[in-house]
């Protein structure tokens, strides 16, 4: 968050060939509002100065009850937003755990702080993991796609007569989640639904699965995924 730390971390990208597409925070809004909000701030300034269009943000309750967690969360996020106005920098809300996964509460979140700099950091997988069936899971991709400044391309291999039930929250993910090509989730229909809501950031592969991989079939089953998206983001199924 220095001036000179930038310059290095740029550097260091630079010479590496890579870009930084977004910025991953763990917050803890409800331990620590205040302080949460100032570093948001920090990250923002800093994400300006080395163009970087997006940071992950976690809005996740750790004592509050849902219904209590939203007006909390709406007001916490409006002064994060007054706190960065300047920045141009979105905040994308990770759909995760047993409450950002959940539509019902998104919605009203997002009309609540009222601001188009927050945004959604689109995980496909965790809408499945959620229990949401597979066509729900497609729909949701299309209702929150004008949302997504950020993505985490993740997926599950459920049996088939499991994929369009509504399951139990993380049914079997621990046996059933994998590389994003083997599993049930369709990237050239995700690619294609970011594409037509006008999204231009990354496709950013998270597969969990990789440590169970011994490291020569991990790192070939990366490059599978990287060309997979690659396919995907130019338009070829």
């Amino acid at each position: 968050a220095t001036k000179e730390g930038i310059t290095q971390v740029l550097a260091d990208a630079k010479a590496a060939g890579q870009k930084i597409t977004a910025f991953c925070m763990f917050n803890r809004f409800e331990e620590r509002p205040d302080m949460e909000v100032e570093w948001c701030a920090r990250v923002a300034r800093a994400a300006r100065e080395m163009d970087v269009p997006a940071i992950r943000i976690d809005v996740v309750p750790k004592k509050m009850s849902k219904p209590e967690f939203l007006p909390f969360a709406i007001a916490t996020l409006r002064k994060v937003m007054a706190a960065t106005e300047g920045t141009g920098v979105r905040f994308g809300i990770e759909n995760h755990g047993r409450v950002t996964n959940d539509p019902e509460f998104l919605k009203p979140l997002f009309e609540g702080v009222g601001s188009d700099r927050l945004g959604l950091t689109l995980d496909t997988g965790n809408f499945y993991w959620f229990g949401h069936p597979l066509s729900k899971v497609y729909q949701l991709y299309e209702t929150f796609a004008p949302r997504a400044c950020h993505t985490h391309c993740k997926s599950i291999r459920y049996p088939e007569s499991e994929r369009e039930k509504q399951r139990e929250i993380g049914w079997k993910y621990g046996e059933y989640h994998g590389s994003i090509c083997g599993g049930d989730i369709d990237f050239a229909r995700v690619a294609s639904i970011l594409r037509k809501a006008g999204y231009a950031n990354d496709l950013c592969i998270e597969n969990e699965s990789l440590g169970k991989l011994p490291p020569g079939e991990a790192l070939t089953t990366l490059v599978k995924e990287v060309e997979l998206l690659k396919k995907c983001r130019d338009g070829a199924k």
